[in-house]
């Protein structure tokens, strides 16, 4: 092990205590998170959205832009796209955009050009910190902080790679 383990409550505190930025580069084709399963179901069937678990996130997301920090994803995806994709692409355009996430969409194929692994999921906080998440069937179960410069670095150059390479998501469906 490289860095410091932290749970769920660990992990959510990195998002109250950073400067600047916030960046994701989100790799899987499917997450499957608890608190998301009746949202993804409803999507799936035409219902219509209940956001409200999000009520929390995206109070998060206009508190940063309110201060000036920025929050930027990447998320890689599959073509065609799996249906939690296309789930979280209708989720973005209606509710992270416009609530002030920054995103980018990267293509399967160009990601893995650039290296990128599925499961390679993994947050940097002001360029300095950067959490590795860990997976156990597709939901969230811990990450692993790394602060150490030179293995950070690694991370700053792929945030870099895949920003510059990933295509401005569009909100129009």
């Amino acid at each position: 092990m490289t860095g410091r383990p932290v749970d769920r409550a660990g992990f959510a505190e990195l998002f109250h205590g950073f400067a600047d930025s916030a960046f994701r580069l989100e790799t899987l084709p499917v997450y499957r998170e608890p608190h998301e399963r009746d949202a993804v179901r409803r999507f799936l069937a035409g219902e219509p959205p209940d956001d409200a678990w999000m009520v929390g996130y995206l109070d998060l997301l206009r508190e940063l832009r309110r201060t000036g920090r920025t929050l930027r994803r990447v998320r890689v995806l599959d073509d065609p796209p799996t249906d939690y994709q296309r789930f979280v692409q209708d989720l973005a355009a209606r509710r992270n955009v416009p609530a002030g996430e920054e995103l980018r969409v990267l293509d399967r194929d160009a990601a893995a050009g650039l290296g990128v692994r599925g499961g390679g999921d993994f947050w940097l906080f002001d360029g300095a910190t950067a959490a590795v998440m860990r997976f156990d069937g597709g939901a969230f179960a811990g990450a692993e902080i790394i602060t150490a410069p030179d293995l950070v670095a690694g991370y700053r150059a792929l945030r870099d790679v895949t920003w510059n390479a990933a295509r401005e998501f569009t909100t129009t469906r």
